[in-house]
This record gives structure tokens, C-alpha cells and sequence, in this order.
């Protein structure tokens, strides 16, 4: 008997987690995750999703040029896994285990490099991280759960990147740096 209510179990869960794989606002976070993981805006500008997501097509060459630039936003070591998804008609909340890369900020390697950047010279902006993060190498490893708020306009899921700040703090390269924490 206790075999029998084994086998349910675990059948109802491979059931229950192949149905999160085809709501459709999971569908665009994953399709929003791939994007900036591939950071090739070019690739996806007759994607409908993708275009609704980031404004492909309203973007110039020079504009997407200047996208594929930034494959950086999201570490190779990034992963998730979607736990849940509670979609009504206009609305999603995902709940999704990551896990990610950041900066130790209290270590002392990062201290170091702080103290060796000339940040009263230089203004804190993206090329100034960038140039911190070229000679950080000490990351921690950060495993939490989020939620990820989504909302359906015009037929398509949306993120809004405002409302899901720890979704973005995950997403970014080494977490928080890029959202210029220090």
C-alpha cells in the first residue's frame, strides 16, 4: 500500500511540474531568461514575445548593436528552476529557486580592489564597475527564492523590471554590483 501512495505522489509531481512548463507566462520568463542570457537582440526580432518584452523592433541597428554588447547581464553559472506559477487572466506570480554569483563586498579581495580604484577621480558607472569586475575573481554563491510578478498587456506577458528587483539582482552578472550597491 505504501508503495502504491509512493508511486502517486511521485507521479502527481512529474504531472504537476510538466503543466508549469506550459503556462505561458512561465513560458515568456523563460523566453525573457534566454534573451539576456544569449544577448543577441538581433536573434530575436521576429520572436512576438521577445519584441513585446524589450521593444526589438522600435530599436535602431546602432540601438540592438549596442544591446549585444551586454551579454554580460547574466553570469554562465546563473540557474533557476520555476517552483510554482499562479496565473489568473491578466496576472502572474512566479516562485522560482535560483542561484547566482555575487561579490563579496565584506572580502577582502574586493576591499583591496576598492581601495586601488580612483572612485573620487572616476565616476561609479557602468564602465567603472566593469573595470572593478575585470579583477574580481572571489564570488560567493547565493541560492535564495524569488518571486517574479508578471502582467499580460495586449496578449503578452510582461515583466516589470521595477517590481522584481531581486529577479534583476539574480539576473545581472555578479549580482548587486551592477546595480551599483557599494
Amino acid at each position: 500500500m505504501k508503495k502504491i501512495i509512493l508511486l502517486l505522489v511521485i507521479f502527481s509531481m512529474s504531472i504537476f511540474s510538466e503543466n508549469l512548463d506550459q503556462m505561458p507566462s512561465k513560458k515568456a520568463l523563460d523566453k525573457f531568461i534566454e534573451v539576456m542570457k544569449s544577448g543577441n537582440f538581433e536573434k530575436y526580432s521576429n520572436d512576438k514575445q521577445a519584441n513585446a518584452m524589450f521593444n526589438i523592433s522600435g530599436m535602431s541597428k546602432d540601438e540592438i548593436k549596442e544591446m549585444n554588447k551586454y551579454k554580460k547581464i547574466i553570469g554562465n553559472n546563473y540557474k533557476y528552476k520555476v517552483t510554482d506559477v499562479k496565473e489568473t487572466e491578466n496576472n502572474s506570480e512566479i516562485t522560482m529557486d535560483v542561484e547566482y554569483e555575487t561579490v563579496d563586498y565584506k572580502g577582502e579581495q574586493f576591499q583591496n580592489i576598492m581601495r586601488e580604484s580612483n572612485l573620487k577621480e572616476e565616476p561609479l558607472n557602468e564602465k567603472t564597475v566593469d573595470k572593478i569586475m575585470g579583477k574580481y575573481t572571489d564570488f560567493i554563491i547565493v541560492k535564495k527564492t524569488i518571486k517574479v510578478n508578471m502582467t499580460k498587456e495586449n496578449n503578452y506577458w510582461l515583466l516589470d523590471l521595477n517590481e522584481n528587483e531581486d529577479f534583476m539582482i539574480s539576473l545581472y552578472l555578479r549580482g548587486e554590483l551592477y546595480f551599483f550597491h557599494i
